[in-house]
């Protein structure tokens, strides 16, 4: 039995926080040997309690895995395993003798549907990691049971990767063979779970000197958040961990890595170091940002689907964030091309001391100021400084391809502005450099973005050169003729700029027939109620719709220029219509005079309607409450209709059919078919009325013949 001082002594020695009364204290945790040496003499010391040396519950709640990062518990062992296979091997050996396995557990004859045709995948229950490095030592024990172990911390080690384990898993079930200090081969095993221990199960012996050095983590049990997340094939498991630890692979002494999946028709391996084979990687070159060095890596590798130019940032050798490169340099959305003229998508790697000590706990994040000009003025290495910094590296190290690249792009943009964006011809000469940094799109309306863009920034540095050349002007030794003439200068380009604004309205209005005509050869029911919001917005009068968002073109290019334009109003709520009738004609314009001079009425119908109803009737109707005139003013005065002698224009807009036809025929109005046109013509005297009656299809070809003199002209097909 120990004395009181050993005890004493043992506890000070053991435990953490210290006693005040060793006697009171039966259970603490205890070294690894199996005895101390108290006054020279060896004392034995029973079989050790394992445990966490901290409060894990807790230290759980507060360490986040995002489940886009559920791979990071696999990660965390793989590089346990390196690390361990070059403290037994060595550096310069760990390639050579080194081996990784990471063996993936899938939830077998679980229904899950493939998607777009592709095979079903299983969910993933666990993984087991095996590698054949210097394993749980005692050292590396004690390293593991200590919260925040600074063990590994000139490796990047934070001491909490064991912690993703039970956050993204159930538990982790560890057996390591290793030689201990006598170089004796012992096997030491246990469970590691949420418990309060921690540790549970712990064995610890004596084996036969036959069996292997091997370390085996089973992370066991999903958790539902993740198994999704989780859910991926083979290859992409290999390629996670090959862009993850990217920097021990290219450096090339990184042991043999190799993920392997059991199934019923044999073994599936990939081999996570012949990756290197397909990629192009340069040596390391060293760059600063400001006071910080770092080291960046170029890495190329053929373009498959999804995949983009990327930056990587590394901390300790592991990517801890990725950022498109389209954003901080020329490389734009496509590949590039390599000299046989294959796709290329373009990496860097970027790390450094200020990167790995800017890392979380977690390496999925960096603690450091991004875009934060006082933070980074105290000394800490700014992201967003060191994004722009990489863009413009990489601009250097792909200028040659980039510019070939830029030189196809322009070709392409050049082409559309020709043939699709007319509107901005004048930056083809006036910003062709611009225009060559812009890159290219099969997406419409980004291309219409970034070019309208680019136009403003134009239009913008002539109204500053304009303001600065004027400003002049008010100084006193001022050159009177040369001011003049950069003030000519400048109002010339402002003419142009003008100019394009024309071209883009010429080219909306063949936008506007496009659509029309793929409406119409839908012949959707719903046509009618298109094409009137198309014309003109419904419910609205043309003083709340300003001139650019309707198209009364289409019908006349007059009713652009008619003082009043209701769609869809009632007569009675009608300003302008001498008429009480809650009535609503599809359109009414009046063009206003002493009280008119004009007026026009426009009627939709539905396609291919066989009710037997005479659109005619109905455009006369209307017409004969226009001329009846019902309201009263203020006064009580009835105000007058509109006067017989003002002329009023009518048209429909219907399908041609067989039905339709016959009702015009034997309606009012004298209808006449104009053979070959897809329309009827016609006259009620007796209310001044000229009717026109328009097939859809003679509708949009009619506007289409009236502006086809400006397409041609803008070479617009």
């Amino acid at each position: 039995m120990l004395s009181s001082d050993a005890r004493t002594k043992l506890l000070s020695h053991w435990w953490p926080h210290g006693v005040s009364d060793s006697s009171s204290v039966t259970e603490f945790c205890l070294p690894l040997e199996s005895s101390v040496t108290m006054n020279d003499e060896p004392i034995p010391l029973p079989v050790p309690t394992r445990g966490m040396r901290m409060d894990l519950r807790g230290r759980l709640r507060n360490t986040k895995v995002a489940a886009h990062n559920a791979f990071l518990p696999v990660f965390e062992a793989v590089v346990n395993g390196m690390h361990s296979i070059e403290d037994r091997f060595g550096l310069e050996n760990a390639a050579a003798s080194g081996e990784i396995e990471i063996h993936v557990h899938r939830v077998l004859q679980h229904q899950v549907p493939g998607t777009a045709g592709r095979p079903l995948i299983e969910p993933i229950e666990g993984f087991t990691v095996v590698d054949n490095g210097v394993g749980f030592t005692d050292p590396n024990m004690e390293s593991f049971e200590t919260a925040d172990s600074s063990a590994k911390i000139e490796r990047g080690g934070k001491g909490i990767g064991r912690l993703t384990w039970l956050v993204v898993f159930e538990k982790a079930e560890i057996e390591s063979r290793f030689l201990n200090d006598e170089h004796q081969l012992r096997r030491r095993s246990f469970i590691f779970s949420p418990t309060e221990a921690g540790i549970s199960d712990f064995s610890d012996e004596e084996l036969e000197s036959e069996q292997a050095i091997e370390t085996r983590i089973c992370l066991l049990g999903a958790k539902e958040r993740y198994r999704e997340p989780l859910r991926k094939g083979l290859d992409v498991i290999a390629e996670r961990v090959f862009e993850h630890c990217f920097n021990y692979f290219a450096v090339g002494n990184c042991p043999q890595v190799t993920v392997i999946e059991h199934g019923a028709d044999g073994d599936s391996k990939v081999v996570v170091n012949e990756l290197t084979k397909q990629l192009a990687i340069s040596e390391p070159n060293h760059f600063a940002v400001g006071e910080h060095k770092l080291v960046i890596r170029h890495v190329q590798e053929r373009h498959t689907s999804g995949k983009k130019h990327l930056g990587h940032l590394l901390a300790n050798d592991r990517v801890v964030s990725s950022f498109p490169l389209a954003d901080v340099s020329d490389l734009g959305a496509n590949p590039i091309h390599g000299e046989q003229g294959e796709p290329l998508v373009h990496h860097v790697f970027v790390g450094g001391t200020a990167l790995d000590s800017g890392a979380d706990a977690t390496r999925t994040r960096f603690v450091l100021p991004d875009g934060e000009q006082l933070i980074e003025a105290i000394g800490l290495l700014d992201l967003k400084t060191l994004r722009e910094r990489i863009g413009e590296i990489v601009n250097d190290q792909l200028k040659e391809t980039l510019q070939a690249e830029r030189e196809a792009n322009l070709e392409k943009i050049e082409r559309h502005i020709r043939t699709e964006q007319p509107e901005y011809a004048r930056l083809l000469g006036k910003k062709r450099e611009e225009l060559a940094h812009i890159k290219w799109s099969d997406n419409p309306r980004l291309m219409d973005e970034a070019l309208y863009r680019l136009k403003q920034d134009w239009e913008l540095e002539i109204r500053q050169q304009q303001s600065a050349i004027e400003e002049q002007l008010n100084e006193n030794e001022t050159n009177v003729d040369e001011v003049a003439e950069q003030l000519y200068r400048v109002v010339s380009e402002t003419n142009l700029a003008g100019q394009d604004d024309l071209v883009r309205y010429v080219v909306k209005r063949r936008a506007v027939l496009k659509l029309l005509h793929r409406l119409i050869s839908r012949q959707a029911g719903t046509l009618e109620k298109h094409v009137h919001r198309i014309v003109f917005p419904l419910r609205k009068t043309n003083g709340e719709v300003d001139y650019n968002d309707h198209n009364l073109w289409l019908v006349d290019d007059a009713l652009a220029f008619y003082e009043f334009v209701s769609s869809d109003v009632s007569l009675s709520a009608n300003t302008a219509a001498p008429s009480s009738s809650l009535r609503r004609p599809d359109i009414l314009a009046f063009k206003t005079g002493d009280p008119y001079e004009h007026v026009s009425i426009v009627e939709f119908k539905k396609p291919d309607r066989n009710d037997g109803e005479n659109p005619v009737v109905q455009l006369a109707a209307y017409a004969r409450l226009l001329r009846q005139g019902e309201p009263m003013d203020v006064d009580g005065v009835t105000i007058p209709g509109v006067d017989n002698h003002i002329r009023i224009d009518a048209y429909a807009i219907v399908t041609l059919n067989r039905r339709m036809e016959s009702v015009l025929c034997d309606g009012p109005g004298e209808m006449k078919k104009v053979e070959g046109e897809w329309r009827w013509y016609g006259a009620m005297g007796n209310l001044n009325m000229n009717v026109e009656v328009l097939d859809f299809r003679a509708f949009i070809s009619r506007a289409r013949k009236r502006n086809q003199a400006f397409f041609s002209a803008l070479n617009l097909r």
